[in-house]
């Protein structure tokens, strides 16, 4: 069953429809003040205290510094998030299992991947980060199937699908990419600006209603 990542997580309100949905992750935007959705460790901790346990609890950064990956650590999240730079010392020293975001901008977006013990998995999104647009997937499929497949099997690094998925086009990118966790922020988000918006109950349970019904409608045509 493919899992749900709900990201960019605002407010309490936020925290509740991600219980109530039971999504699998829920992503914190930290330390990237170019984003509406960046939070202070602080107001990140408050909202985390209203999840339930077993919501796996991802730190989303962009080209963080050792010190910044220290405090986010000690906040207690479950994941380290990625996005720009991964600096050597970084990854040396990390304590977290990182997900490596990339921005897929073209066909050789993914050829020079960091590879390493200490990288869970890899999150391919848009080619601006939060920016709710989809990448090309058929045309990265082949690129796709090289960096989750060894000799015709899955490897156990997650792939995380992230960038522009909808309701309406979730089930073919479930179809195309085959990912183990779909990754959706702003298609779910309320409209208008600002911290004090959040996501959208209605679009999330749309959200939510259609992963579900592609999956069904996967397993009747594998019967």
């Amino acid at each position: 069953m493919v899992r749900v990542k709900i990201c960019g997580l605002m407010n309490k309100e936020d925290a509740k429809l991600v219980n109530e949905y039971r999504a699998d992750f829920a992503g914190f935007v930290l330390f990237f003040p170019k984003s509406r959705r960046c939070l202070t460790i602080p107001e990140a901790r408050e909202i985390m205290s209203c999840l339930d346990a077993s919501i796996k609890k991802v730190a989303v950064t962009v080209s963080p510094t050792q010190e910044q990956v220290e405090e986010m650590e000690k906040a207690g999240f479950d994941f380290l998030q990625v996005h720009g730079q991964l600096s050597e010392n970084v990854l040396e020293k990390a304590k977290l299992p990182i997900l490596r975001a990339v921005n897929i901008s073209g066909e050789d977006a993914l050829v020079s991947l960091e590879k390493s013990g200490k990288i869970a998995g890899y999150v391919l999104d848009g080619k601006d980060p939060g920016g709710g647009k989809a990448f090309d997937w058929k045309m990265m499929k082949p690129q796709i199937e090289t960096l989750f497949y060894e000799n015709g099997k899955r490897t156990e690094k997650l792939f995380v699908l992230a960038g522009g998925l909808y309701p309406e086009n979730v089930r073919k990118a479930l179809e195309i990419c085959r990912p183990d966790i779909v990754d959706v922020s702003s298609s779910v988000e309320l409209a208008g600006e600002g911290k004090s918006r959040g996501k959208d109950r209605e679009k999330v349970e749309r959200f939510f209603h259609a992963v579900r019904e592609a999956e069904e409608k996967s397993a009747s045509k594998e019967k």
